[in-house]
């Protein structure tokens, strides 16, 4: 895989692959970066270069805003390699991105199979989420396979259940979507029923630690029947010396 040194040098030069967004924008690129990065876009662009006119190749990727796509076009090119994605964490451009186009970009992800760039979008959404988002949320969550992010919903409508409901997303659910309300409800519903079987749990571990404890020390302590006085370890022979409660009187 390209360095990437080469990769930035690879956005000077001509480009040999046009990404069409849904609005009709075209986003210039190459298609070394695009097939590297992404299993999916290598098979679109193979298949593009079958076509009558393969000399201008084009790639369609639809659903997402024409910025959306130029932010995830932008992480291809910049974190090609799972192994620098801590250096593309860096750069401040990054996180905005995030910010502004969390779950296109999360979405865009899990369709053209970038595992790195899911993980790191899946995060950012996760710790930006609110209350007000918390359904929207849960559902891109189901369709992008995010289970952390999923994990993330339930927590937070376990800890504010009253301010998800008064979400504009919990609102046009209930119009539309009843089954998104009974998702998210069965999900607290199975955390209160883990939590009641933790503390059960944690319940029996106690009782059956005290129990334990109590036999041994009923196994390890002689009791009042077992008990013998000093006086039968006395030698039957040893004459015995009187004792006095008090000192004997002087004559």
């Amino acid at each position: 895989m390209a360095p990437r040194a080469d990769f930035a040098a690879l956005r000077a030069s001509p480009a040999d692959v046009r990404v069409v967004t849904s609005d009709g924008s075209s986003i210039p690129a190459h298609s070394s970066v695009l097939a590297a990065a992404s299993p999916v876009l290598e098979r679109m662009i193979v298949g593009a270069r079958r076509g009558w006119d393969a000399d201008r190749t084009v790639v369609r990727v639809l659903g997402a805003p024409s910025d959306a796509v130029a932010a995830f076009l932008h992480f291809l090119y910049c974190c090609p390699d799972p192994s620098r994605e801590k250096a593309a964490a860096a750069e401040d451009w990054g996180e905005d991105a995030l910010g502004a186009h969390g779950a296109a970009l999360l979405a865009l992800a899990h369709a053209y199979r970038v595992p790195w760039l899911k993980r790191r979008v899946e995060a950012a959404v996760a710790a930006r989420l609110t209350a007000e988002r918390a359904v929207d949320a849960l559902k891109l969550a189901a369709l992008c396979d995010a289970p952390r992010l999923h994990l993330a919903c339930a927590r937070l409508a376990a800890k504010d259940l009253a301010a998800v409901q008064r979400s504009e997303g919990w609102r046009f659910a209930g119009r539309h979507d009843a089954g998104l309300q009974l998702e998210l409800l069965q999900l607290l519903h199975d955390a209160d029923q883990i939590d009641a079987r933790v503390c059960k749990f944690g319940h029996m571990l106690w009782y059956r630690s005290t129990l334990q404890m109590l036999l041994f020390f009923s196994e390890h302590t002689p009791n009042a029947a077992t008990l013998q006085s000093p006086n039968e370890h006395r030698n039957p022979n040893r004459p015995r010396v009187p004792r006095f409660n008090k000192s004997p009187p002087i004559p």
